[in-house]
């Protein structure tokens, strides 16, 4: 299901999954600590 992504998408994605990224981390240490 890959389709090539201009730029512009690719960069809002990674920017978007950064996020998600930096809270999953967040509720991580939450739970783990």
């Amino acid at each position: 299901m890959l389709h090539s992504l201009t730029i512009k998408e690719g960069e809002e994605i990674c920017s978007r999954l950064q996020m998600v990224a930096a809270e999953c981390e967040l509720s991580c240490s939450y739970q783990i600590y």
